[in-house]
């Protein structure tokens, strides 16, 4: 039997991914568009990472102090006109607690993006 070299297998990006941004009046704006599967896989890896046990990954090196995080590269995980995008985990994978200054936010613990959308046939 073979020795697994890994803990954890993110999924395969599918799809086309773009991540762009913009700016109009001051205001910044992060734009995340894809075809459907692009758009699936981007959710697997954003479910994967939420899920992941970090203490797997554990180093005993100062990076400990951070969350996980996973690297999208232009032209090898996403469209090559995509930005370069890290997912990442803001809990450190040491202690669990968010870094300075990044408490969560008190908001409700749901909040609908959109009203009125139509049921899914």
């Amino acid at each position: 039997m073979s020795t697994p070299t890994h803990w954890f297998t993110f999924p395969s990006q599918r799809g086309n991914l773009i991540v762009s941004h913009s700016e109009f009046d001051g205001e910044r704006t992060v734009h995340i568009t894809g075809d459907p599967d692009g758009l699936r896989s981007l959710g697997e890896l954003l479910i994967a990472e939420a899920d992941l046990h970090q203490a797997l990954f554990l180093s005993g090196t100062p990076m400990d102090d951070f969350g996980h995080h996973t690297h999208l590269n232009p032209g090898h995980h996403i469209h090559p006109q995509s930005l370069r995008v890290v997912v990442a985990r803001l809990d450190s994978m040491r202690t669990g607690e968010f870094p300075a200054g990044t408490a969560p936010a008190d908001l409700p613990a749901e909040r609908p993006l959109r009203e009125g959308l139509p049921a899914k046939a």
